[in-house]
């Protein structure tokens, strides 16, 4: 049972409706996983918030309507077929458009809400550095960027990469093996959640072109990796030999 069934369950708890998840079972997954614990939190405090909220003073806009010259006996009776929105008086119309489009409002209001409870809303890669290396160069030249990253976040993708010693910095893998090896260009690099070794483990690695200065062994050459959700995130490479 993977996690979606579980906020099924959290959700029809919080409703007080039945659920196909034990009662039981779900305390125990709570117990074991975070990630569920803190969406029940989340959750608990939204729904308590659109419960509980006191609802705003508006101005009573169909009583305006009613008195401004119609007469109540102009109202149809029970049963009768309802008037056409042509056939209303405009400010009945307009007391229509206003309901109508703060329904909407609201609607939309609570589908975000509950989209970001749910996991829609943004969750980040984690980069946890285990090696990242250069080759010594001279200015002018280019280098070659080795990476070994873990990813202890939530799923993204690496769109680019660059540092402030190079004019441009691209992403390589290599394929086949010793003096047969290819390099090819690749424009983005995945990283799952809880990916481990990333780049090292796909043979990819950062071209450094266009040096604006020399790199000697013992030197450290800034790198910033670009996420796609998850902004930029800056690592040390060091130089050598």
């Amino acid at each position: 049972m993977d996690c979606t069934t579980w906020h099924e369950a959290m959700s029809a708890r919080l409703d007080g409706e039945a659920s196909t998840a034990d009662d039981d079972a779900l305390d125990r997954h709570l117990r074991a996983c975070v990630d569920c614990s803190a969406l029940l939190v989340d959750l608990t405090a939204l729904h308590r918030r659109f419960r509980l909220h006191p609802a705003p003073q508006v101005p009573d806009l169909v009583l305006a309507a009613l008195v401004s010259g119609e007469r109540l006996g102009d109202v149809p009776a029970a049963g009768a077929a309802p008037a056409s929105p042509t056939a209303l008086h405009p400010r009945q119309r307009f007391v229509l458009r206003i309901a109508g489009a703060a329904a909407v409002i609201a609607i939309g209001l609570t589908t975000t809400a509950l989209a970001g409870a749910f996991g829609g809303g943004v969750r980040h890669a984690r980069a946890v550095v285990n090696v990242a290396s250069a080759r010594p160069a001279a200015a002018g030249g280019s280098t070659l960027v080795y990476l070994r990253l873990d990813n202890r976040g939530a799923s993204d993708v690496v769109t680019g990469a660059s540092s402030p010693v190079a004019s441009s910095a691209v992403f390589h893998r290599s394929a086949g093996h010793s003096r047969e090896a290819v390099m090819r260009a690749a424009t983005t690099i995945a990283a799952p959640g809880g990916a481990e070794d990333l780049f090292a483990s796909d043979n990819v690695h950062v071209m450094l072109e266009g040096l604006n200065r020399d790199l000697e062994p013992g030197d450290v050459v800034p790198v910033t990796l670009t996420f796609g959700h998850s902004g930029t995130f800056t690592l040390q490479a060091t130089v050598t030999a």
